[in-house]
């Protein structure tokens, strides 16, 4: 049961719901489909509505790194977490010129 750091970057209606937009979770599992789980099911409807999709991945406005700096696929749910692991949930800001 690893104890990581969860991050929320730019999802300011989530943290206000869940309360914070830092803290630390220690979980059942060892991949980042096991965290999504156990997130999902702490803070229910407002965390499963924004991070996930109707099709059971991470919605594709949300980006996930680990540890600042791996990229995670919105569907590599079997990617391994260790203890002291971070995971930092940003929504996706695009900008810039055409």
């Amino acid at each position: 049961m690893p104890c990581i750091k969860v991050k929320f970057f730019g999802l300011s209606e989530l943290t206000r719901q869940i309360g914070s937009d830092e803290f630390d979770i220690t979980f059942d599992g060892e991949t980042f489909g096991d965290a999504l789980g156990y997130l999902g099911n702490r803070f229910g409807a407002p965390f499963r509505q924004l991070i996930m999709s109707d099709n059971g991945e991470v919605n594709p406005v949300i980006q996930v790194l680990k540890n600042e700096e791996e990229y995670l696929a919105r569907n590599k749910f079997d990617c391994r977490l260790a203890e002291g692991d971070e995971l930092l949930f940003m929504f996706m800001i695009a900008g810039g010129r055409d």
